[in-house]
């Protein structure tokens, strides 16, 4: 009995130990990453319904004076000095703000997110990007997410660029989407990228 008893207990013992191991051994991440966009529940359309001030159930409208403003900060961006952190601050991967001394693309983007918000556009439609330019290069953007014409859209403020671009529009121009900050959080979340289409072979 008493055998018995020991055995039992060993177990009890090793089992959760077996568990830990699992769970330790596990691929999937602790976190959720974001995936592609898909149609929201019932009942969280209901709910945006009976309470329209909540933020999450209000999408940045993309009005004429938004569009003017958005237009003049990436005129802006496009102004700045294109300069390397090893030239600014002699170490490497630094982000600022970049101000009238320039900077490279990561301060760009983030000179591109504090002049909206000192605009006074939300926080959750201004979201950091990473990803890889046509040419290869690894490069940082702005996305903005807003309602135009009834449809949500990625417009995207690029320091390579005069004017305001979007997604799709650079995702078919050769850009591989890598990362960018996850909607109200601290933390960063993947891009979910289809192919892009295949030109059909003249016949």
């Amino acid at each position: 009995m008493f055998g018995s008893v020991r055995l039992f207990r060993r177990a009890a013992v090793v089992a959760p130990m077996f568990l830990l191991a699992a769970c330790m051994g596990s691929t999937t991440p602790p976190a959720m990453l974001d995936g592609g966009l898909t149609a929201p529940p019932a009942g969280w359309l209901d709910f945006c319904k009976r309470n329209p001030a909540d933020p999450y159930c209000r999408p940045l409208e993309l009005t004429e004076q938004r569009w003017r403003e958005l237009e003049g900060v990436q005129r802006r961006i496009a102004r700045l000095a294109d300069r390397s952190d090893d030239e600014l601050f002699r170490r490497a991967d630094f982000w600022t703000v970049a101000d009238g001394s320039g900077g490279d693309c990561e301060d760009h983007a983030l000179a591109a997110r504090a002049m909206l918000l000192e605009l006074g556009w939300p926080a959750r439609a201004l979201r950091l990007a990473m990803g890889w330019t046509e040419k290869g290069e690894y490069h940082a953007v702005l996305t903005v997410d807003a309602r135009s014409r009834g449809v949500l859209t990625t417009f995207i403020v690029d320091s390579r660029f005069d004017g305001v671009r979007r997604w799709d529009e650079l995702t078919e121009r050769g850009y591989r989407w890598d990362r960018r900050q996850a909607a109200g959080l601290p933390y960063w979340v993947t891009v979910a990228q289809a192919a892009p289409r295949k030109e059909k072979a003249p016949a």
